[in-house]
């Protein structure tokens, strides 16, 4: 049985730093990656907003006197279950998004799918509970009958 063994004293090889871009380029490249956290941005807002406008239609308005009669268990497992839902439309969506094409890919070596903001959802999930108004109703509701309780 032969075992390979890397020699002890060798030192790793110098990697060569990369020559650094011509500030004309790198402007380019930034305005660029500005523009594309802009439509990115756009896109997750305008999907968020006509989305959460219409579960919150889709829902109804919160009714306190229906909330009465349940318990306090029920209210908060139907908000872990809608906020579970909420999780999991936020990963397609965000998949879906990673999918729409850049204008502007490619152009001097941009690269749209290295852009972070591309799979960040926050400006999606911020929209998207922001404009459920009777989802967070209820949690105010939730949240002042688990407290006045103590």
């Amino acid at each position: 049985m032969e075992v390979l063994l890397a020699p002890l004293n060798k030192s790793p090889t110098p990697s060569v730093p990369p020559l650094p871009m011509p500030w004309q380029q790198d402007l380019v490249l930034r305005s660029i990656k500005i523009v594309d956290i802009g439509y990115i941005t756009s896109i997750y807002f305008t999907i968020a907003f006509f989305l959460s406008t219409y579960i919150d239609n889709k829902l109804g308005e919160f009714n306190k006197e229906e909330a009465d009669q349940k318990t306090t268990l029920r209210l908060f497992g139907e908000s872990v279950l809608h906020m579970y839902l909420m999780g999991v439309l936020v990963y397609v969506i965000r998949n879906l998004i990673e999918k729409i094409p850049f204008p502007l890919n490619g152009v001097q070596g941009f690269i749209h799918t290295k852009v972070k903001e591309l799979t960040n959802a926050t400006v999606f999930v911020f929209i998207f509970i922001l404009y459920q108004k009777n989802f967070r109703a209820k949690l105010d509701y939730l949240r002042e009958r688990i407290y006045k309780k103590k």
